[in-house]
């Protein structure tokens, strides 16, 4: 992605995290953007293809690691880094206007949910390939099958997150930190 098409898409997610789809003209992303309808449309055949794409660049920025990002890594050094990518987009988006965007997703992308389903399942692989990789340097215990852990570590997140996103709890990362470290503790003993 060259510097042009990652401008166009950042500023159209900034858009349709904060207004929501059906609230963001073309207009709006072209004035945003400082673009003509032209460049847009070099990079993207139409707004539901942006929106796609969007979509997919801020699922793989902030909650679902790239099976290559982590190869070798030990345990401990993935969970801080998923708790650093956690911080950097903490502040971007409340949660109900996450809530929105995702939900805006399942009804725009046609084959949304087999879309999640697949990149829910890369996510569970490269938790479940860290802990394997952990459990084999001695770094943990296999107490708990890998992908079992793996399981418990996302559920423990996504839970912790939605919950305390709902009750207007702003350190939520603090509260995943503090699961995460106990669960790690566990398997270490």
């Amino acid at each position: 992605m060259n510097e042009s098409q990652e401008h166009i898409l950042k500023t159209s997610l900034d858009l349709f995290l904060h207004s929501g789809y059906a609230n963001v003209s073309m207009k709006d992303i072209l004035d945003k953007a400082g673009f003509s309808r032209g460049a847009f449309y070099h990079y993207f055949e139409s707004k539901e293809t942006c929106f796609k794409e969007c979509v997919q660049y801020y699922l793989s920025r902030v909650t679902h690691p790239e099976p290559a990002d982590y190869t070798g890594v030990s345990l401990k050094i993935f969970l801080e880094d998923n708790l650093r990518r956690m911080a950097e987009t903490a502040n971007e988006i409340n949660v109900w206007d996450r809530f929105r965007f995702f939900n805006e997703a399942s009804k725009i992308i046609s084959d949304f949910a087999a879309y999640m389903g697949q990149r829910n399942a890369r996510e569970l692989a490269v938790w479940t390939r860290v802990i394997e990789n952990a459990v084999n340097a001695g770094e943990i215990t296999e107490r708990i099958p890998a992908g079992e852990a793996a399981s418990l570590f996302i559920a423990q997140c996504d839970g912790i997150l939605v919950t305390l996103g709902m009750s207007a709890n702003a350190d939520g990362r603090a509260v995943v930190a503090r699961q995460w470290d106990n669960l790690y503790t566990l398997l270490k003993e």
